[in-house]
C-alpha cells in the first residue's frame, strides 16, 4: 500500500521556475484523473507554482496570474493538480503496514478536505474484507451462539441486490485463500445448523474446493470423509445429486451406515433415469 503525502515531498516549487510540461495524447486522459484526485489536498499541501512567461513592459515582475474562478484559473489548477500527482508517481513515500486500524488511522491523518460522505471508498473495502474474515472464521467454528451474527452478515451484504445467490461470487458461495467455500469448511466440522443457514442463504453444495494440491471435492464429500451422518442427510435432502456424485461419496464414506445410505439414493436417481428413457 502506498500512502502519498504531498507535504512530505521533495519537490521544491521555487527552484524550479521554469517548468516545461510534454504530455502525449495518449495518456492526457490519465493524467486528468490524477488531477481530479489530487485536487482533494487541502491547502495546507504544497502546490506548484509555474510563472508564466514575462510580459514586454516595463515592469518586468509582472506575471500571468488568472482568476481561480475563470476557465483559465480552474485549468491551471488541474494543470498544477497534475504536476503534482506526477510527480508523487515518480517519488512516492511508500510504507508497508500490516496492521488495518494502522492503515485507516494513517488515511485518516492525511489532509484531504472533509468530504459529505465520512466513509471512503477504501474504509468500505477494509470493513467488507473485515466482514468476509470474520464470516469464514464463525462458520469454521460451528458454534449455534455465531449463527445470528452469520445471518446478519449475510443479511447486510450489498452484493445481494446485484448477485444470485448460485452465482459463485456471492457471498455465500465466495473461496477462501485455500479454496474452500464456507459450506465446505462448516460440512467439514460437521456443525449441522451453520449448513443448514448456509443452505437457506443459498449456498451451492456442488462447488468443489481444494484439499490437498490437485484434489478437490464437495461438500458431501467432506461429510462422509468425516463420517457427519446429519450432514450428509442435510445435503442430500436440499438438491439433487447425480449418480456420479454419490458413488464418489461413497468411496470417501469411512462409516458403514452413510455407505449404505448413499448407495441407496444412487440406486433411486438410477431408477429414475431408467423411468425417463
Amino acid at each position: 500500500m502506498c500512502i502519498f503525502n504531498a507535504q512530505n515531498s521533495p519537490f521544491n516549487p521555487s527552484k524550479h521556475a521554469k517548468t516545461v510540461l510534454l504530455v502525449s495524447i495518449a495518456s492526457t486522459h490519465s493524467l486528468t484523473q490524477l488531477a481530479n484526485m489530487s485536487e482533494g489536498f487541502s491547502s495546507s499541501s504544497t502546490l506548484l507554482t509555474v510563472k508564466a512567461p514575462q510580459q514586454r513592459s516595463t515592469d518586468r515582475s509582472a506575471s500571468y496570474s488568472p482568476s481561480p474562478d475563470s476557465v483559465g484559473g480552474r485549468r491551471w489548477k488541474k494543470l498544477r493538480s497534475t504536476v503534482i500527482a506526477a510527480h508523487l508517481f515518480k517519488n512516492p513515500d511508500v510504507a508497508v503496514v500490516n496492521d488495518l486500524d494502522e492503515l485507516i488511522s494513517d488515511v485518516q491523518s492525511l489532509p484531504f478536505q472533509q468530504k459529505a460522505c465520512n466513509k471512503t471508498d477504501l474504509t468500505s473495502a477494509i470493513d467488507q474484507h473485515r466482514s468476509i474474515q470474520m464470516l469464514f472464521q464463525l462458520c469454521a467454528r460451528g458454534s449455534a451462539d455465531d449463527l445470528p451474527v452469520i445471518d446478519s452478515l449475510f443479511k447486510q451484504d450489498p452484493r445481494r441486490y446485484i448477485r444470485d445467490h448460485v452465482d459463485s461470487q456471492s457471498l455465500v458461495n465466495l473461496k477462501s485463500p485455500q479454496g474452500q467455500t464456507l459450506i465446505y469448511q462448516a460440512a467439514v466440522n460437521g456443525s449441522l445448523p451453520v449448513v443448514e443457514l448456509l443452505l437457506a442463504h443459498g449456498a451451492d453444495a456442488h462447488l468443489r474446493s481444494n484439499v490437498d494440491g490437485n484434489e478437490s471435492e464437495t461438500p458431501l464429500d467432506a461429510a462422509c470423509r468425516w463420517s457427519h451422518y446429519r450432514v450428509v442427510e442435510a445435503l442430500l435432502i436440499s438438491s439433487s445429486w447425480s449418480r456420479k456424485e454419490l458413488l464418489d461419496a461413497v468411496k470417501t464414506a469411512s462409516s458403514g451406515a452413510i455407505k449404505v445410505r448413499l448407495q441407496r439414493e444412487a440406486d433411486r436417481v438410477k431408477r429414475r433415469c431408467l423411468f425417463c428413457f
